[in-house]
């Protein structure tokens, strides 16, 4: 799951290292929480390069009033409502770190070791005037199973072109298992027995 995830600098330097012919000098990248309903930057595709995009997050669900921000990467493609971004509009939204609360509600923070960044693997849909974007979950690995039974898939750097711009490995990228977190916990609760 991921409900809460946190951008800054750290971001545009790791994009603009990333793509020698992006423009990132326009990201106002200051440290931040993004929550739900709340505008990102994503990294998404246009004619087969690599582009950036703001886009709020979360879609709008038709048949409730309710806000979805996540959706399982196992069963996406077969979700009528997420089948076609699915397969044509896919994005990666980059944070320093995510969020997940524990059973007994104590933030844990979530981030990956290898690299300044994650790239959480997600798509986008048009919804009357604006892009919004979801981000794909997966089971959780062993790094993440102690305080919640999903995470968000996890992109390495050099995936990210081929998970936007390539739909032949869409069905591939979606049985990936994440890799391996860092979790940082505030503070532990203790008991005396």
């Amino acid at each position: 799951m991921c409900s809460r995830f946190f951008v800054d600098g750290e971001i545009q330097k790791d994009l603009e290292q990333m793509f020698i012919h992006l423009d990132a000098s326009h990201l106002d990248t200051k440290a931040e929480d993004i929550h739900p309903s709340e505008e990102a930057w994503v990294i998404m595709g246009n004619n087969n390069r690599m582009q950036l995009k703001k886009m709020k997050w979360g879609f709008l669900s038709s048949k409730s009033n309710q806000l979805m921000i996540n959706a399982r990467a196992e069963t996406a493609i077969e979700k009528r409502f997420f089948c076609e971004s699915v397969l044509k509009r896919r994005c990666v939204i980059p944070a320093r770190h995510f969020y997940e609360w524990d059973r007994s509600k104590t933030k844990v923070t979530f981030s990956y070791p290898q690299s300044p960044v994650i790239y959480l693997a997600g798509f986008y849909r048009r919804f009357e005037e604006e892009e919004r974007f979801i981000i794909l979950t997966t089971d959780a690995n062993a790094s993440m199973k102690p305080v919640h039974d999903r995470m968000p898939l996890i992109f390495q750097r050099e995936q990210i072109k081929d998970w936007i711009c390539n739909d032949k490995m869409v069905r591939n990228y979606l049985k990936m298992a994440s890799p391996m977190l860092e979790r940082q916990q505030e503070y532990e609760q203790l008991t005396l027995f």
